[in-house]
């Protein structure tokens, strides 16, 4: 597993603040919060037919802070920062322990070697209403070594940099 500084000094991590940088990753901000809507499909060959999301707007606080009031539920989530997974590497995100004590859970697939995105996005899972600020560090990216993978083997699928959900 590679450290924070190793995510910074090989590109792996972008968009990030250093100080954000941890002993085995680098925490990672709360940028949207959208809801799942409608029914996706995922076919036995071809590509998966997502559903609908709708972006959930934050709302000021009493102290002028954007934040958004979560009840349980599932929620699509995006990060403000993004990766570049070389092809030696796979990444994933989980929460940081202080949203599994409130009652959230974050999941994540594997980042496949080959995928970049300017802007990272998962799941969360929401058990107890949890207020969150905008921005707040929510999760935490890691990343492991694995075998080379060939550069005609790299990821280039439906969800390089996202471009499903913009």
């Amino acid at each position: 597993m590679l450290n924070g500084k190793e995510l910074h000094n090989e590109g792996i991590i972008v968009n990030h603040l250093e100080e954000n940088l941890t002993q085995h990753g680098c925490d990672i901000r709360l940028r949207k919060v959208s809801v799942v809507k409608g029914q996706g499909f995922i076919p036995r060959e071809g590509k998966t037919m997502l559903p609908s999301y709708e972006e959930i707007q934050p709302f000021l606080d009493i102290n002028g802070n954007e934040v958004w009031h979560l009840s349980p539920g599932y929620y699509m989530i995006d990060f403000i920062e993004g990766c570049n997974i070389p092809k030696n590497k796979m990444g994933r995100i989980v929460q940081r322990s202080s949203v599994a004590r409130c009652g959230a859970w974050i999941y994540s697939s594997i980042f496949d070697a080959g995928f970049h995105t300017d802007s990272m996005g998962t799941f969360m899972e929401v058990f107890h209403p949890i207020t969150i600020e905008k921005n707040a560090r929510v999760a935490q990216f890691y990343c492991y070594d694995c075998t080379d993978v060939n550069e005609e083997d790299l990821y280039n699928g439906q969800y390089q940099n996202d471009k499903q959900r913009k």
